[in-house]
């Protein structure tokens, strides 16, 4: 008498098992067991595991960016300047996932200090000029207003020339020293004695006229010898005595 067969038995499926993902194609499993192993060419156990799908829908997916630029040029080639860099979005974020960080970054450069160049305030009115005639000088100033500093531009001239009153100058005459005294006009009594001088330059552009060329003065103030004057002789007068000798006289007057 041969054994029968003695099919295998399981036991009832257990519950679904946790996702094995959170989001995405996930799989979940259940299990059973053997409850009797098959014997005598019984049949054989059916499958002991089942899984499935689940958490279908779509995970998040996070921004993704490159790595940063170099630094760019500076913004200022001196003081405060500013200097930036940049990244870009290699994946856009997806389905909730984690928004991009900042694309763009910046610091400051070029901290030292700007050349600071020189300022002048406009040019004063032209001073009186420095003579009346001939060529004279007229100037004008400016000043400083703000100084240069850091290597800026130096300061322009802050005084300017220029000639003025170019009209020509009057030309007073020149004339000789005083030659000396000519001799007296007369040896006695009142003479007159003279001395002159000479034009050495001619007066020009309205310059005063000449001084006198000639001086005069009294000399030989002694009074002259006066020689005694007399009259003619009277006539002969009549004679002293009429006979022997007598005498006859004439006269004349100082």
């Amino acid at each position: 008498i041969r054994t029968c067969p003695v099919p295998c038995l399981v036991s009832g499926w257990a519950s679904w098992g946790t996702c094995s993902k959170t989001c995405g194609a996930g799989q979940t499993i259940r299990t059973r067991t053997i409850t009797r192993h098959p014997a005598h060419g019984g049949s054989a156990c059916p499958t002991l595991r089942e899984s499935k799908a689940c958490n279908i829908r779509t995970c998040p997916v996070p921004c993704l960016v490159s790595g940063w630029a170099s630094w760019g040029t500076c913004s200022e080639t001196c003081g405060a300047g500013q200097t930036i860099r940049t990244r870009t979005i290699t994946r856009h974020p997806a389905h909730g996932g984690s928004a991009c960080p900042t694309l763009r970054e910046s610091k400051a450069c070029n901290i030292r200090t700007c050349p600071v160049s020189c300022l002048v305030s406009i040019w004063t009115g032209w001073d009186t000029c420095s003579k009346t005639c001939g060529e004279g000088e007229t100037i004008r100033t400016r000043n400083i207003t703000r100084p240069s500093a850091h290597g800026g531009a130096s300061c322009p001239a802050l005084r300017q020339a220029k000639v003025c009153d170019v009209r020509k100058c009057p030309v007073p005459c020149l004339v000789s020293d005083w030659q000396h005294w000519s001799a007296c006009s007369k040896s006695c009594g009142v003479g007159v004695a003279i001395r002159s001088r000479n034009i050495t330059r001619h007066p020009a552009h309205g310059a005063p006229s000449c001084p006198a060329l000639q001086q005069n003065k009294t000399c030989n103030l002694r009074t002259c010898p006066v020689p005694c004057l007399i009259s003619d002789w009277t006539g002969w007068g009549m004679c002293s005595k009429t006979c022997g000798a007598g005498e006859s006289i004439r006269t004349r007057n100082i």
